[in-house]
């Protein structure tokens, strides 16, 4: 949710910064980078807890 909100401030803090034909770019480079960082995010959490499980199953 956090996230989803944090994107959504960076595309249209976007929308006032770009304007013209480099608009659609702008917002394209930032919605790519909201995507990145969201997998990335996904993946440490995912990592963190499957690491987490592993330890307490080999204890």
């Amino acid at each position: 949710m956090f996230l989803a909100l944090l994107a959504m401030v960076a595309v249209t803090s976007g929308l006032h910064e770009v304007g013209g034909p480099n608009l659609w770019l702008g917002l394209w480079q930032r919605l790519s980078l909201s995507v990145a960082a969201v997998v990335i995010v996904t993946v440490a959490v995912a990592v963190t807890s499957a690491g987490s499980t592993a330890r307490r199953e080999a204890s």
